[in-house]
């Protein structure tokens, strides 16, 4: 497996994930802390959805077929939305578990060793979280970047459990629990919501950014004197993969050599502007359809 490879990113996620889940749940059951047990919930989610972004990066990486031509890509756009579900569904266990613990106060035991046990979880949850961050932006990958955001919003669920137990310990007052806990379901769902549009909006076959579009547009009009416009201009993402097409408008060009090299010399261009793309261009005669 090669070390730019998703796989091996999402593979010790599914290690670090199994790993917490299983400490933080002896840590609750030994100090009673349900908050603690709710983060541990937390990262069996993190596991169960990190083996199957695992799956689902295999799937889009595999080359195209005769059922599936224009490849896997979006079984990227898939796990995306299944983990952005998750994490929307994991805020609103938080809400139900803060409402119950303001109404029945259960406090803790062995707060400091409860909070210990937190930070260290926040430290390696914040550490791999930006390493899958970095690679998302690198690999311009939905599932990484679906990764990272979960275990960066694990960050804050780390930081409100530890915080509330500290704070349980110095005042004695069980309602710091809820009450803290009810911060970090803000900010779970409001990592989880652009990751559901954004997965929605490429499962949906929404164009690419007009910033982008622009620039194509530039590419197009600068790229020899030949050209007075285009048409039919269409573009869809899946996964890493852009797919653009369009009919090229040409003027006083008869031959159809030197149509195919304007019109391949083009592609080059588009292609080296924005990478990974699949670019499709039908030539026309001006005022051509």
């Amino acid at each position: 497996m090669d070390a730019s490879d998703p796989r091996r990113l999402i593979l010790r996620s599914l290690w670090l994930a199994g790993s917490l889940c299983a400490v933080k749940t002896a840590t609750g059951l030994a100090t009673g802390s349900l908050s603690i047990l709710a983060s541990a919930l937390d990262s069996l989610m993190d596991l169960c959805t990190s083996a199957v972004n695992y799956v689902s990066v295999a799937i889009a990486r595999s080359p195209a077929d005769d059922e599936h031509q224009y490849g896997h890509g979006k079984a990227e756009a898939l796990a995306s939305l299944f983990q952005g579900a998750f994490i929307a569904l994991g805020g609103a266990w938080f809400i139900v578990e803060s409402v119950r613990r303001l109404l029945h106060p259960s406090p803790p035991h062995d707060e400091l060793w409860g909070a210990g046990v937190m930070g260290v979880s926040m430290l390696a949850s914040l550490v791999h979280g930006m390493t899958l961050r970095r690679a998302a932006a690198r690999e311009e990958s939905n599932v990484l970047n679906a990764e990272g955001a979960h275990f960066l919003s694990d960050v804050a669920s780390n930081l409100g459990v530890m915080t509330a137990l500290i704070l349980v310990r110095v005042t004695g007052k069980a309602w710091w629990d809820p009450a803290v806990t009810a911060l970090v379901v803000g900010y779970v769902l409001w990592l989880a919501i652009p990751i559901i549009l954004t997965a929605v909006a490429e499962l949906m076959d929404e164009g690419l950014p007009p910033t982008l579009r622009a620039e194509i547009a530039r590419i197009i009009h600068e790229h020899h004197p030949s050209v007075v416009g285009y048409h039919n201009f269409r573009s869809r993402r899946a996964g890493a993969r852009r797919y653009i097409e369009f009919h090229l408008e040409l003027r006083d060009v008869r031959e159809f050599v030197a149509a195919h090299e304007i019109t391949e010399e083009l592609i080059d261009k588009i292609k080296a502007a924005v990478p990974d793309a699949d670019v499709l261009i039908h030539a026309d005669p001006e005022g051509g359809r």
